[in-house]
């Protein structure tokens, strides 16, 4: 049966008080809670959003547009930020950069663990047990200054090393490729050295070469293991090693010596061959 529209008032004014409690809390002096809309928060990016695999993978010069930043270099220092992914059989070799029996900075060796830190240089190796970068899976920053007389070896920005060295005329690391090797003609490379066996086993990024002697302090700036400004006073190698696609890999720095990366990099038929093209990684550091 139908109801007196009478009853309906309290309802009415039910409905309203509190359709008038919600809009104006602080009359009634006990505030709600209001629902906040929730916004999309962006992710902040890293330094560092892109590095290279290695693994089976080099970077070489076709050509040089300033060779001469890169030579007689009596002061100066490499770095690099490296990621080793695989182990690897005692007496491997694995290349971070430089030249074959000249100036290589690289891991293992015959009676060396084969990821402990090597300088191979024209006067003999420098090594110590203190080099050894025992995690997988784990970015090192790697590093190694010298004058005319010492090497200074850093991981992680800790000095963990250092030895003589013979360095009166300076190093020569403006090295182009021609399109083969021999031992009076190697070139510079990233990730590779002699022959395709000797790649890094993991990721690299932020390979750096510079024409003076990083200070302790200057390598432990804030945020110096992931970026450094590319007009830094005696930065004359930068490869950031970021580039995302394609196989140019970009020289940042003012000599503006790019590089051509190659994957699969194989032995045959004597020569050390590998296809053009770089294996790039999603990754954002720190």
């Amino acid at each position: 049966r139908l109801r007196h529209p009478l009853y309906s008032i309290p309802l009415l004014f039910a409905i309203f008080f509190f359709f008038h409690l919600y809009a104006t809390p602080e009359l009634y002096h006990f505030p709600l809670r209001r629902r906040r809309r929730r916004g999309i928060r962006a992710r902040s990016k890293g330094l560092i959003e892109c590095v290279a695999d290695m693994r089976r993978a080099r970077c070489y010069f076709p050509y040089l547009k300033n060779a001469n930043a890169l030579n007689g270099l009596k002061n100066g220092a490499m770095e690099a930020l490296v990621n080793i992914q695989d182990t690897r059989v005692a007496g491997s070799l694995s290349t971070i950069m430089g030249i074959e029996g000249k100036f290589l900075l690289r891991l293992g060796d015959v009676g060396v663990p084969w990821n402990q830190i090597q300088l191979a240089m024209s006067g003999g190796n420098r090594t110590d047990a203190k080099l050894e970068l025992s995690e997988l899976d784990r970015w090192y920053h790697v590093a190694v200054t010298w004058d005319d007389t010492f090497a200074y070896f850093y991981v992680d920005g800790e000095l963990l090393y250092q030895a003589g060295i013979s360095n009166y005329s300076g190093f020569n690391l403006g090295v182009a490729y021609g399109g083969s090797e021999s031992d009076w003609n190697r070139a510079f490379w990233i990730g590779y050295a002699y022959n395709a066996d000797r790649f890094f086993p993991g990721y690299m990024a932020e390979v750096r070469v510079w024409n003076r002697t990083l200070t302790k302090e200057e390598i432990n700036a804030e945020n110096h293991f992931y970026s450094v400004p590319v007009d830094s006073e005696g930065l004359v190698g930068y490869w950031k090693l970021n580039d995302g696609a394609g196989a140019i890999v970009k020289d940042s720095s003012p000599s503006g010596n790019d590089m051509v990366g190659e994957i699969n990099v194989r032995s045959s038929n004597g020569q050390q061959i590998g296809d053009e093209g770089m294996n790039w990684v999603e990754m954002s550091l720190p």
